[in-house]
C-alpha cells in the first residue's frame, strides 16, 4: 500500500512489550489521539472534524468492521500478545472503506492462536 500508511507488525510488538493496544498506538503511530472512553478508547487520526458526526477512526478486526459487527469486542478488549499486525490508513489508502473510512481506519489482526473459531465437529457422532 502506498500513501499514509503506519504498520505496526509482531515484530514491532515483540521489541516494544507495552501492556495495552492503546499504549502501543501512541507510542507507535504519529499524530493518533487515544480518547478514553468508559468501555476502552477511540482512535482519532484526523483530529475532531465533525459537529454532530463522530471523528474516530473506523476499527477494522480480522475483516471486520467492529461498529457492524454488533459484537462487545473492541482493541481495548485485546492484549498486544494477541495481535499479529496494525495497519493504519489515513488519506488515499482508506478510501477503499469509502465514508466509513473518512476519518482514517485502523485494520487490526489478530495471530492464529488467538482467533477463535467454532467447533462444527462438536455434539453427537455417529462413526460407522
Amino acid at each position: 500500500m502506498a500513501g499514509a500508511v503506519n504498520s505496526i507488525t509482531r515484530e514491532d510488538i515483540e521489541r516494544q512489550p507495552t501492556s495495552t493496544i492503546e499504549e502501543l498506538i501512541r507510542a507507535r503511530v504519529p499524530g493518533a489521539q487515544i480518547v478514553r472512553t468508559p468501555i476502552g478508547f477511540n482512535i482519532r487520526l484526523r483530529g475532531a472534524n465533525s459537529i454532530t458526526g463522530s471523528s474516530n477512526a473506523l476499527i477494522v478486526l480480522d475483516a471486520v468492521p467492529l461498529q457492524a459487527a454488533g459484537t462487545d469486542l473492541t482493541l481495548a478488549s485485546l492484549q498486544p500478545r494477541d495481535i499479529h499486525r496494525i495497519d493504519v490508513l489515513k488519506d488515499g489508502p482508506a478510501a477503499i472503506y469509502g465514508i466509513r473510512g473518512s476519518n482514517g481506519v485502523v485494520v487490526s489482526r489478530r495471530g492464529a492462536r488467538a482467533a477463535t473459531r467454532p467447533d462444527t465437529l462438536a455434539g453427537p457422532r455417529t462413526q460407522f
